[in-house]
């Protein structure tokens, strides 16, 4: 899912946010991703920090294997939708970087939680013809309520 995503996301902002839905909806579920899962992916992040990233994603599932944060009890299993979520695409991106904040929900027992919720930001850069996934920060959830743009769709 997230390499095609990648493929076919467009050299635009709408296509940053794309990607960066995608890799958000792929990485916080449970159970969580392998370590095949993980490089699997690996064409997803920049060139420059692929290897690192994928050391250190795999390290953080191996010490906390719910990356819910403790949104989720351990051992439940979920998954985030981005239908009702918003995004935001900071106004200092370029043609060729982008900063996205994403606010996803998790589903828990198949349904969607009309109150927890998940923002990260993700900063991509357009290489080699597609975006990649160049760094991850702590999303600004006050900032995509006051002017989020919603999802019109969401897995």
């Amino acid at each position: 899912m997230v390499l095609s995503a990648q493929r076919q996301a467009p050299h635009s902002g709408f296509g940053a946010v794309d990607v960066a839905a995608a890799v958000f909806r792929w990485a916080i579920r449970s159970p969580e991703p392998t370590a095949s899962d993980v490089h699997a992916v690996a064409p997803i992040f920049t060139a420059s920090k692929r290897a690192s990233a994928q050391q250190q994603l795999i390290a953080d599932y191996q010490a906390s294997p719910n990356p819910s944060g403790g949104v989720v009890p351990d051992g439940q299993p979920f998954y985030l939708t981005t239908a009702s979520g918003q995004w935001v695409l900071s106004p200092g991106a370029t043609a060729d970087r982008a900063s996205v904040d994403v606010q996803a929900f998790f589903v828990i027992d198949g349904a969607v939680s009309p109150t927890k919720s998940l923002t990260e930001t993700f900063n991509l850069v357009w290489q080699d013809g597609a975006w990649h996934l160049d760094g991850l920060a702590k999303g600004d959830a006050e900032k995509v309520a006051a002017g989020g743009t919603q999802f019109t769709a969401g897995c």
